[in-house]
């Protein structure tokens, strides 16, 4: 927005320059061209409060002329220049004098400036080019301060167009657009279009590399954008829209969000490989120990580029929970205390993140137990472990691992508990791995539950053995222990 401003004052010198131009036998046409696109918000004519302005009679024709060869120039694809240059005249005199006229005018005088530039360009005249690309963006200031608090077209909106325009046609402008991108993206927030929010990243890169700030705004930005495009994501409606257009341009708008998230994936591994990260980051961490904002900043990212088997992240999510306990935060420190086979000391953060976890989360409530049945199987707490691998199935009704889990727990008490010699463990165990497959949605666990069931079938007695006990197939038969269930006899086949 600031470089918006100074170029607004640069465009004051305009008339002087093309006084010199005129005198000094340059090119008339074009000069005639420049004084009157040349638009600097100090020389528009207050409206007094008129939508006509001060003289709304001469407003009116303008506007009508000025309309009326747009028409035909749009008609003509935007291809007949002389329309356009008729064009010109008529839609600047409206700008100068009833700003407040038509918003179409504003939309309307980005394209004839253009028009312009390309004529600029194609004369060589670079001076021309410059004062043009001034009027593009004092266009939007103008709009701005016209018709303020717009609800179609916020400041913000409108700056991020800015940035895009500048950065289009003063590419070594890197300062001015990356702030205007960033300015745009801090004002319009999850509401950010998905171009704006892939130049705000292109831009960060630019600005970067020209040292104009540290490699962690790269990864401030990253972060900021890919908040934004997972609000997006979760809020992209496409069910319960029935109007064809809505529907089309929900549709579209998440497809563009995806193009931007791909974009952004390819662009952050120049920085942010997990090996890189971890080289970044720990001269960073060792430091500041005890920077809790560094630590949050570790965790956030390193979660979002799937790194987090080290060391740098597991100190720094310790550092963050300790600060400010989180159900998630649990979760993730039981997480990897586990991955470590520190049973123990994930035991207490488990508990604390199915404790954390609200009734309203059902998913994460019984990912959490889940976890913690695992945990407590490695510690061999089976009657602790088998209680939260149920308590799992009341969150997440298909959770056909927390069956699996109880079912090996059994195959591993099975000697504990045998009965005339026989591991009858092993058919409570085959009831549970049934009831995985039963219920269980995803394939993998299913074929993990087949698999067990095979491995113990292979163990069941010979119907020989179960003559001599006395029992038959089908028969219910009670398992002690701690198991405590009744289960139905097996053969082998």
């Amino acid at each position: 927005m600031m470089k918006s401003v100074k170029a607004m004052k640069r465009v004051k010198i305009t008339t002087l320059i093309l006084s010199l131009l005129m005198i000094i036998g340059i090119n008339t046409t074009y000069a005639s061209s420049v004084e009157t696109l040349a638009i600097s918000s100090s020389s528009i004519t207050p409206d007094g409060g008129s939508k006509y302005g001060k003289d709304s009679a001469t407003c009116v024709k303008n506007l009508s002329l000025y309309r009326e060869y747009y028409k035909q120039w749009k008609t003509s694809k935007y291809k007949d220049d002389a329309i356009a240059e008729s064009m010109v005249k008529p839609w600047t005199w409206c700008f100068y004098n009833c700003p407040s006229v038509s918003k179409n005018m504003y939309a309307h005088g980005i394209r004839i400036v253009q028009w312009e530039i390309k004529q600029a360009k194609a004369a060589g005249d670079t001076t021309r080019q410059n004062l043009l690309v001034d009027t593009l963006l004092n266009i939007y200031t103008q709009q701005m301060a016209t018709y303020v608090n717009d609800p179609k077209n916020p400041n913000g909106k409108l700056i991020g167009k800015q940035a895009q325009l500048l950065a289009k046609y003063r590419k070594n402008d890197i300062k001015g657009y990356y702030q205007l991108f960033d300015s745009s993206v801090a004002l319009m927030g999850t509401k950010s279009d998905p171009s704006i929010l892939k130049g705000y990243f292109w831009a960060t890169e630019k600005y970067v590399s020209k040292k104009y700030a540290p490699r962690d705004l790269v990864f401030d930005n990253y972060i900021k954008i890919m908040d934004i495009i997972e609000y997006n994501y979760n809020n992209c409606d496409t069910t319960s829209l029935t109007d064809p257009k809505k529907l089309k341009k929900a549709k579209r708008q998440c497809t563009n969000f995806n193009v931007v998230e791909a974009y952004l994936e390819k662009r952050i591994e120049n920085y942010a490989t997990c090996e890189k990260l971890v080289k970044y980051y720990t001269p960073k961490q060792e430091e500041s120990p005890n920077d809790v904002e560094l630590a949050k900043k570790i965790v956030k990212f390193f979660e979002m580029r799937k790194c987090t088997d080290s060391d740098i992240y597991y100190k720094a999510l310790g550092k963050v929970h300790a600060e400010s306990p989180s159900a998630e935060s649990a979760l993730s420190m039981g997480n990897m205390a586990m991955k470590r086979k520190q049973y123990a000391k994930a035991k207490p953060y488990l508990i604390q993140a199915t404790e954390l976890f609200s009734d309203s989360v059902a998913n994460k409530k019984g990912a959490a137990y889940l976890l913690l049945a695992e945990d407590l199987r490695n510690l061999k707490q089976y009657s602790a472990a088998r209680t939260a691998a149920l308590n799992s199935l009341k969150y997440k009704p298909n959770e056909g691992m927390a069956y699996v889990i109880i079912g090996d727990m059994y195959v591993s008490s099975a000697k504990d508990c045998q009965e005339s010699g026989i591991n009858i463990a092993y058919w409570a165990a085959a009831d549970k791995y049934q009831k995985a497959i039963n219920i269980s949605n995803d394939e993998k666990v299913k074929k993990i539950a087949r698999q067990r069931l095979a491995n113990i079938a292979k163990s069941y007695p010979i119907k020989t053995d179960l003559f001599m006990r006395n029992w038959t197939v089908g028969q219910s038969m009670q398992v002690g222990g701690w198991i405590n269930e009744t289960t139905t006899v097996r053969a082998r086949k």
